[in-house]
């Protein structure tokens, strides 16, 4: 999917420990065949308790080159302050959709925290990022609705999606389902 001679940025809704993009980076920067770069990286992870994690995996494990740009915010359907549902003892899961922790397998925390919503994130993002995105989005159940709140300009300027996709929170909220997912 990527383009030779390319310079992306990539921005990871719900970044957790950013494994994810750290791997990504790890290959495409690393990678002197394909001539393709990710220059700016901006990751949004709502849990506190992941960014001293996050920090320390991009810390030692890419260069300094590479643009990053934390944010410890929600992303969300809302603007200001929403309900974060945190599982006690597994830090992969928490969410703003309730019924996204169906399967949850210890005790929930639930907290109030700051959102932006996608007039936000796309400001944000057209500052940080001005080359095409790569954009990933694992934000437990809220993905394609929000995506959906993006703009055609936003949308226009993303080049490669990576998107988690939950069918059973589509149909509790009744948001249909487009025909390119």
């Amino acid at each position: 999917l990527f383009k030779e001679n390319k310079t992306y940025d990539l921005v990871d809704l719900g970044a957790n420990q950013a494994l994810f993009t750290v791997q990504l980076l790890k290959l495409i920067n690393t990678s002197e065949d394909t001539k393709i770069s990710i220059s700016n990286v901006m990751l949004y992870e709502a849990d506190s308790r992941l960014i001293p994690l996050m920090d320390k995996n991009l810390r030692s494990n890419l260069s300094s080159e590479i643009n990053i740009n934390i944010q410890n915010i929600a992303i969300s359907l809302k603007k200001g302050e929403v309900e974060l549902i945190l599982e006690k003892e597994n830090t992969a899961n928490n969410t703003l959709e309730p019924s996204a922790m169906a399967n949850a397998t210890s005790d929930e925390i639930r907290v109030k925290i700051k959102s932006i919503n996608a007039i936000e994130f796309e400001e944000a993002t057209s500052k940080y990022c001005p080359n095409p995105l790569i954009y990933k989005s694992d934000i437990q159940g809220t993905d394609v609705p929000f995506f959906l709140s993006l703009s055609d300009n936003m949308i226009s300027k993303i080049e490669i999606i990576i998107i988690e996709f939950w069918p059973y929170v589509l149909k509790s909220n009744s948001v249909k389902i487009p025909t390119f997912i």
